[in-house]
């Protein structure tokens, strides 16, 4: 929807005009969309299918090599060393599992097996553990060795409260992460 808005006064006029159907959104309900300082809008439909391609580009965009196959690998975080990544293979606030990419080869190694994840995967300083967020909803944040040895570790379950680990600290002892209240509905005899 579009509507004009005098700026000075503060003041929408004109009643809102339709401009664009099915318009992708993010995880968090945010229109996947920018326009321009001439008014011109780009945006990503929500219809069709998505896949994604790993692409090397040099800053004027050229691509210099891809990594892997098309697929729907979302949420891709590279290695402090630049050699690997960590890949979701499912959208934003849909569960699916990680996967650990050697971005020389393209090799894919499945790194959780409960395709319950919510969150991306973030690296800790040294590169030998992921952070993520699974369980119910994302409510469970879990490190892993990224040598596949051993389990995960829980580090926090916070029921109704979806997780998403963003960076850890540079020593590797904090993790920040920031956490979203599932909605819920309330009956009107329940208030």
């Amino acid at each position: 929807m579009v509507q004009r808005l005098d700026a000075t006064r503060l003041q929408l006029g004109d009643a809102p005009l339709p401009i664009a159907d099915a318009i992708r959104t993010t995880w968090y309900g945010t229109g996947v969309f920018a326009i321009a300082a001439s008014g011109s809008l780009a945006y990503r439909p929500a219809t069709g299918s998505v896949t994604t391609q790993i692409q090397w580009t040099d800053r004027q965009g050229k691509i210099l090599s891809s990594v892997g196959q098309h697929g729907t690998d979302t949420s891709i975080a590279l290695s402090p060393d630049g050699k690997r990544a960590v890949v979701k293979d499912a959208p934003y606030g849909v569960s699916g599992d990680l996967w650990t990419l050697d971005l020389s080869t393209g090799q894919r190694t499945r790194f959780t097996f409960r395709t319950d994840a919510y969150s991306p995967g973030v690296w800790s300083p040294d590169g030998a553990r992921i952070a993520y967020a699974a369980g119910s909803l994302g409510d469970t944040i879990y490190e892993r060795s990224t040598s596949g040895a051993g389990g995960e570790r829980e580090l926090l379950k916070e029921p109704g409260l979806r997780h998403f680990p963003t960076s850890w600290s540079n020593d590797g002892q904090f993790l920040l992460y920031h956490g979203l209240r599932r909605w819920r509905a309330i009956r009107h005899a329940d208030l």
